[in-house]
Order: structure tokens, then sequence, then C-alpha cells
């Protein structure tokens, strides 16, 4: 039951991210090397990322914040059933966002 609460929660997290940021998925798809259909089952909680890089990834394209990106990661280890991000994963830091 906790990881379906957790799958719940991260897909409206993402979902209002992606809302707030104006992209489309195929668009932020493109941005984080993933199809438009993947990152639409993300946000409508009919699956959770595994990749913890790509769910920094998709936060990131989306201008999530430190805070943010925390929420996510509790949300992900619910989901996942995964205590840590794999090794090697990008720590929960946003990255400078390019002036548009």
């Amino acid at each position: 039951m906790a990881e379906a609460d957790g799958v719940r929660e991260l897909a409206a997290a993402l979902a209002a991210l992606k809302e707030r940021s104006g992209l489309s998925y195929q668009e932020l798809g493109r941005r984080v090397f993933t199809s438009r259909s993947t990152l639409h089952r993300y946000c409508t909680g009919r699956a959770a990322p595994g990749d913890y890089g790509l769910l920094v990834r998709i936060a990131e394209e989306c201008g999530a914040g430190p805070e943010e990106l925390n929420e996510l990661l509790r949300h992900w280890r619910t989901a996942t059933g995964r205590e840590q991000p794999p090794t090697g994963s990008p720590s929960p830091q946003p990255r400078p966002r390019p002036v548009q």
C-alpha cells in the first residue's frame, strides 16, 4: 500500500512541476532523453521512474528547487521501495539554468 501511495504522491508532484514549466510532454521528453508516453505514465501515476537520475533531470528541466528535489526523492523512495538512489546518481542539487 505504501508503494502505491508513493507512486500517487510522486505523480502529483511531477505533474505539478510539468504543468508549472509550461513544457509539453514531447518537449520535456526531448530535453531529458525519454519518450513523451513514458513521462505521461510518470505524471499520471501509472509508473514510477526506476532511474533516480532521470527523475532529477525531469525536475531540473521543470525548474525544481532543492526542497522540491528532496520531496521528490522522498516520494521516489516510497514509490520504489529503495532507501537510496543507485550509486553514482546525481545528488538532489539543481544546476544553474541558462537565461533564455
